[in-house]
C-alpha cells in the first residue's frame, strides 16, 4: 500500500511471516490406492525451476467468459438477473446490503454466526454479479465487481495476504471471491492480479489443512497455469497431501484410496460438491493418473448413491443439508446446484467423457431454473423434484429471525444468506462452460444455448466467430455459423448426448452423418467464412425410475412436471421482502396427487408431444415451447400438508382416468416429477 510504513516490529512480523512461506526441503507425501508417490519441494520460496512452460494433461481447457456472448434465452435470464436481485442485491438483505468486499462488513446484533459467513455469501455475490456484467456488458455490474477487486488489492495485509485478518483463520470466503479476481483477470490481464495471488498463496500455513480450505488448490492452480511459478504447483499438491493426514470426519471421505473405489459418501452437500473436484484441478497440471481416478470414483459414488432426478445431489433438510440418499421427497440446497455442476465442468475438462456435460445441462435446465422465479426476485433454498407448497412454515414478523422452515418459499433473501448470493452465479458459470477448447487449436461445443463465441483457431490461431443458433433444450436442432478471417484447419469438436440416439449432423447442407450418442464427435477440416455445419439431437420421451416406486419422464436434458396451478400470496412484511420484492406463499390451486397410466411396454401411443411456436421466454411458467400430454389417475386417499409428500403405499386406490399435461420442471414453482406407480404397472 502507498506510503506504508513498517515499524520495526512490524518488519519483524513481515520478515516472521515470511519466513513461515519459505519452503525448506520437504517430501510431500502423496496417497494413492497402490502406492506412495515422493515429490521434493525447491529449498527456497525465491527457487523457481529453469522450465518455465506449464504441462496441461486435461482432454479440453476452459475458454474464458469473456470469450462467449450469450443470446437468446440465455441472454433474456442473464438480462432478468440484472434487472431483477442483481442491481437491487440490497432487497436480498444482510449482508448484500453493505460494502460486500470492500471494507467490513458489520456484525449483526443478536445474531451468533461464524465471522466469515458474511464474506463467503458476498464473495458469491461478487462473483456473480461481476460475470454477469461481463456476459451482457453491462458495466453497473462490472463496476461493483471492480470497487471490490480494487479494494482487495489495494489492501493486502503486511504478510501478502489478501482479504481482512478477521475471517484468516479459514481460506474458504477467499477461496470463492478469488473466482472473480480470475474473472478480472480474463477480462483485463492486469498483472497485478496474479501478483497479488502469489503472495497471497505463499504466505499460507503448510499445516492442518482441511474441510473448504482446500479448495483453494482451484485458485492457485489457475494461478500457477498464468505464472509458470512451479512453487504454487507444488503448495497446491502439499495441500491436499496434508488433508490426506487430517482425522477429521470430512477428510475420511476424501481419502484417495477411498475416492478411487467410489466408497460411500457423506457429508455436507456443498462441501462434497466443491472438495470432490480438487484431484480433478491436480490432475490437469500434474498428470498423475491417481488424482483422476480419484475425482472420478468420488462423484461416482456421489451420483450413485445421492443423485435426485432433476439433477443434483440430495441435501436433507433434517440433516443440516447433508446428502441424504435417493427419496421422492428429498430436496437440495440451491447452493448444490451451483457447485455440483461448476465441479462437473472439471471432470469434463480432465476426462473428455461427455456424461459429465449430460449432467451439467440436466442440473442447470432443471433444478436450477426450478428453483428460482423466472423474473428472477426471489429463490428457494431448498427445492425438490416433487414440491406441493413452497411457502413459509410458519408466519414471521418484520423483528423475528428466518429459520428452516422459510428456506422452502421463494424469498429475495434466506437465511443463511449463502443461497441468496450463490444463485447468481448459476447462469454466468453456464455460459463460461458452454465453450472449451482441445489441444490441437480447435473449439469444442460442450453445453448447448444461444451464444456466438469469439476464439482464435487453428495452427496460426486465425480470428474465428461461430454463432450458435438454437431453440434447445426444447428442440433439437442446433446450427452452428462460422466466420474466420482467413480459411483455416482446425478441430471442431460437439458433444453427442448419452439420450441422443440416432444424432446427425451436415455441413453447408451436404449429406447428414449419423454420429454416436455418448461421446464428442470431432469435424477436423479446412473451414472458412459462410461454413454452417447443422446438429440435430432427436429428443424423444423416456421413462426413468429414479426412485423405488416413483417414475418420471423426460424429453432429452428436459424432466417433466405435472402443471399445478398455483394459489400465490406475496409477502412483503417478513425479513428481506418488500413490496417490489416480496417472498410468495404457494399452494396448489389444482389437484396434485396422480399416477400415470402408462402401458407396461411404455408404446409411443400413451404420450401426446405437443409443441408450439416458441414465442418469449420459454422457461416462464406456463410459456412452455413443449408439453407432453398423457393419461393419469387421482390417487384417492394420498393426500399431504407437507412441502415435498412421501410416495404413497403401491396399493393405493385411484379414480377414473384423465388427461394430464406436464410441462419442463425448470418452469414450475410447484412440481410433481415422481409420480407413483400403481401396483401390477
Amino acid at each position: 500500500m502507498k506510503n506504508r510504513v513498517l515499524s520495526i516490529v512490524g518488519i519483524l512480523i513481515a520478515l516472521q511471516c515470511l519466513s513461515n512461506s519459505v519452503f525448506v526441503e520437504h517430501k510431500i507425501l502423496v496417497l494413492d490406492a497402490f502406492n506412495v508417490i515422493e515429490q521434493q519441494i525447491p529449498k527456497k520460496s525465491k527457487e523457481i525451476s529453469k522450465d518455465r512452460t506449464v504441462k496441461y494433461f486435461g482432454k479440453y481447457h476452459p475458454m474464458p467468459i469473456v470469450n462467449v456472448k450469450p443470446e437468446g434465452w440465455l441472454k433474456e435470464i442473464l438480462t432478468r438477473q440484472k434487472d431483477g436481485l442483481g442491481i437491487h442485491h440490497a432487497e436480498s438483505g444482510y449482508p448484500f446490503n453493505t460494502c460486500l468486499w470492500a471494507g467490513t462488513i458489520p456484525t449483526l446484533k443478536n445474531v451468533h454466526t461464524p465471522s466469515w459467513w458474511p464474506y463467503e455469501q458476498c464473495a458469491y455475490m461478487v462473483d456473480g454479479l461481476y460475470r454477469c456484467g461481463l456476459a451482457i456488458g453491462d458495466t453497473v455490474l462490472t463496476n461493483l465487481g471492480q470497487r471490490n477487486h480494487d479494494f482487495i488489492l489495494n489492501n493486502p495485509q503486511d504478510n501478502g495476504q489478501l482479504g481482512l485478518s478477521l475471517i484468516n483463520n479459514t481460506q474458504w470466503p477467499f477461496t470463492v471471491f478469488v473466482r472473480s479476481l480470475m474473472a478480472n483477470y480474463d477480462a483485463s490481464h492486469n498483472p497485478a492480479i496474479l501478483d497479488a495471488l502469489t503472495k497471497h498463496f505463499l504466505s499460507l500455513h503448510n499445516d492442518k489443512w482441511d474441510g473448504r480450505d482446500v479448495c483453494i488448490i482451484e485458485s492457485m492452480c489457475w494461478t500457477y497455469s498464468h505464472t509458470k511459478d512451479k512453487r504454487l504447483l507444488a503448495k497446491a499438491e502439499h495441500i491436499w497431501a496434508d488433508f490426506q493426514t487430517q482425522k477429521s470426519k470430512t477428510g475420511t471421505v476424501f481419502k484417495l484410496a477411498n475416492m478411487i473405489n467410489s466408497d460411500s459418501v457423506h457429508g455436507h452437500g456443498v462441501t462434497c460438491a466443491e472438495l470432490g473436484k480438487q484431484p480433478a484441478i491436480l490432475y490437469l497440471y500434474t498428470g498423475k493418473e491417481v488424482y483422476k481416478k480419484a475425482a472420478e470414483g468420488f462423484f461416482k459414488a456421489l451420483i450413485r448413491d445421492h443423485m435426485l432426478v432433476d439433477g443434483v445431489p440430495s441435501s436433507a433438510l433434517t440433516e443440516m443439508e447433508n446428502l441424504g440418499g435417493k427419496h421422492a421427497e428429498s430436496p437440495h440446497e440451491t447452493c448444490d446446484i451451483i457447485d455440483y455442476s461448476w465441479s462437473m465442468g472439471y471432470l469434463l475438462q480432465a476426462t473428455g467423457n461427455s456424461d459429465w456435460g449430460d449432467k451439467i445441462e440436466r442440473c442447470i435446465f432443471n433444478a436450477g431454473f426450478g428453483a428460482i422465479s423466472k423474473d428472477f426476485r426471489s429463490l428457494q433454498y431448498f427445492s425438490s423434484p416433487n414440491q406441493i407448497i413452497a411457502a413459509s412454515k410458519n408466519p414471521i414478523s418484520a423483528k423475528e429471525h428466518l429459520e428452516y422452515g422459510d428456506r422452502w418459499a421463494y424469498r429475495p433473501g434466506g437465511e443463511p444468506a449463502c443461497c441468496s448470493g450463490n444463485v447468481h452465479r448459476m447462469f454466468p458459470n453456464f455460459l463460461s462452460g458452454l465453450w472449451l477448447s482441445d489441444n490441437e487449436n480447435g473449439i469444442v461445443a460442450s453445453q448447448y444455448a444461444p451464444n456466438v463465441l469469439h476464439a482464435k483457431v487453428g495452427k496460426n490461431q486465425v480470428d474465428a466467430t461461430v454463432s450458435e443458433l438454437t431453440n434447445y433444450p426444447f428442440y433439437g436442432k442446433i446450427v452452428f455459423k462460422l466466420n474466420v478471417s482467413k480459411a483455416t484447419k482446425f478441430p471442431f469438436t460437439f458433444r453427442i448426448p448419452e439420450w441422443a440416439e440416432g444424432a446427425t449432423y451436415s455441413i453447408n447442407n451436404g449429406k447428414s452423418i449419423e454420429v454416436k450418442a455418448g461421446g464428442f464427435h470431432t469435424i477436423n477440416q479446412v473451414f472458412k467464412s459462410g461454413d454452417e455445419i447443422v446438429l440435430n439431437l432427436p429428443l424423444q420421451v423416456k421413462k426413468e425410475t429414479p426412485v423405488a416406486g416413483g417414475v418420471s419422464l423426460t424429453r432429452g436434458p428436459l424432466l417433466f412436471s405435472l402443471n399445478i396451478k398455483e394459489d400465490a400470496k406475496p409477502i412483503s412484511y417478513q425479513l428481506k421482502t418488500s413490496a417490489n420484492f416480496p417472498a410468495w406463499e404457494i399452494k396448489p390451486a389444482t389437484a396434485w396427487n396422480y399416477t400415470l397410466s402408462l402401458k407396461d411396454m411404455f408404446e409411443k401411443s400413451d404420450i401426446k408431444v405437443v409443441e408450439s411456436k416458441l414465442s418469449g421466454f420459454p422457461f416462464d411458467t406456463d410459456n412452455s415451447p413443449i408439453k407432453l400430454i398423457v393419461q393419469g389417475k387421482p390417487i384417492l386417499k394420498w393426500n399431504s400438508t407437507k412441502v415435498s409428500p412421501s410416495l404413497p403405499n403401491a396399493d393405493f386406490e385411484t379414480g377414473e382416468a384423465q388427461s394430464l399435461e406436464l410441462v419442463p420442471s425448470g418452469s414450475t414453482r410447484l412440481r410433481l416429477s415422481i409420480f407413483p406407480i400403481e401396483l401390477g404397472k
